[in-house]
């Protein structure tokens, strides 16, 4: 399906499964949409199941827009709780229509919770109260940190769900790539694939960001690149207020850290959209100036910029804000974790995945990249990188028939 055929089966009002290869613009779709959604005056939720994408998509998390907050499952109790919530009940009454972006990461079990609580709150026993739900994901990449797939809840099969599948990449256009990445959609990697990645290992790429499997060895190389600089450190602290609880919740949301510390020559990535100084989350750049309140960047496309600080904000049902962060929007780009690289689009990387945990982790990083001419692999590549879930493998096959 194309990107316009999609977006003319969102305007319709029925309820939607976005779906794709990587690369495919689902975001870029679902953005239209919700554009569409503003312009003509339809109120709309506006989520992710985590918060890094949810900021990305400028939402929030569907657990704090619905009440579900942490809770892995919803009971009675837990509703009749809910409904006392009148900034969650206020939101769920209000909208005509629900996203729920990056859906491979919420659970069925709190996907059905979800749907529970519309509805007791919209007292209409349709799904989910009746809104229209538009799902946006891709089941191959990251999967519930707890639970089964979305598309398990008892729900997912009584929504008369429309699938839109998108299966025109335009991040990857060079054909070794493609090749790599559809090997690993369809669950099929043979040696013969495999060997299309073995000229990009321990290739030196001098501005690329460093992806690996876990934290612990993402602060380690950065803050071991930033100190070979011999130069000052400049410190730039978060600013905050409203409510603690929600202002813990957006920092766990937010890419950039609470103390930014940074040196000239430091190698950064930009952490927020910012269509008017023509940046968007991912652009890697090298810091070139400091001031008071801004840090001069030269993104590596050659671009000049000043950044200062950018707010991320959380809203009440009234669209009044009711808590606040506000950073300079960037972080070291030396090392990045590939679990939030999702939704980045990368010139140039180099890889660790000798220690690849999860299926889907290696199809996420390989997607980020544009080409594999921007690929370096550092180390041996663990059989587990090749891999995707067989239960989303299966689902992916039957959505195809």
């Amino acid at each position: 399906m194309t990107q316009e055929q999609a977006l003319e089966i969102l305007k319709s009002g029925q309820n939607v499964f976005l779906t794709g290869i990587a690369g495919a613009g689902k975001t870029y779709v679902l953005n239209q949409f919700i554009q569409h959604l503003f312009d003509t005056k339809i109120s709309v939720g506006i989520t992710a199941s985590t918060g890094i994408v949810a900021t990305a998509i400028n939402g929030t998390t569907i657990h704090s827009f619905s009440g579900l907050g942490i809770r892995e499952r919803v009971t009675d109790h837990d509703v009749e709780k809910i409904m006392w919530n009148i900034e969650a009940f206020n939101r769920i009454k209000q909208i005509k229509v629900l996203v729920i972006d990056e859906i491979s990461m919420l659970s069925a079990e709190q996907l059905d919770g979800v749907d529970k609580i519309f509805k007791q709150v919209r007292f209409n026993f349709s799904p989910f109260g009746g809104v229209q739900v538009v799902f946006c994901g891709d089941f191959l990449q990251l999967p519930p940190v707890k639970g089964r797939y979305a598309f398990k809840s008892n729900i997912w099969d009584n929504m008369d769900l429309q699938i839109c599948y998108l299966d025109k990449s335009f991040r990857q256009k060079e054909g070794n790539l493609l090749t790599l990445l559809n090997a690993i959609r369809s669950g099929k990697v043979s040696d013969e694939v495999k060997k299309i990645l073995e000229p990009y290992k321990g290739r030196k790429i001098e501005k690329s960001v460093n992806l690996f499997t876990h934290n612990i060895d993402v602060d380690a190389l950065n803050m071991k690149e930033l100190q070979k600089i011999q130069s000052i450190s400049h410190y730039y602290p978060m600013s905050f207020e409203g409510k603690q609880k929600i202002i813990d919740s957006i920092k766990k949301s937010c890419l950039s850290p609470e103390i930014l510390e940074l040196k000239l020559g430091a190698k950064v990535i930009v952490t927020k959209n910012i269509p008017d100084l023509g940046v968007v989350n991912g652009t890697m750049a090298v810091v070139t100036a400091f001031e008071r309140y801004q840090v001069g960047i030269e993104t590596f496309d050659g671009k000049d910029i000043f950044l200062g600080k950018h707010d991320w904000l959380s809203y009440d049902e009234s669209d009044e804000v009711v808590a606040r962060i506000s950073q300079i929007p960037l972080r070291l780009a030396y090392a990045i974790t590939i679990h939030k690289s999702q939704g980045m689009t990368l010139d140039a990387a180099t890889m660790d995945l000798s220690k690849t945990f999860i299926e889907g982790q290696g199809y996420v990083a390989f997607s980020r990249l544009r080409s594999l001419e921007g690929l370096s692999l550092m180390g041996s590549v663990s059989d587990k990188a090749f891999q995707v879930d067989l239960t989303a493998l299966d689902y992916e096959g039957r959505m195809s028939i």
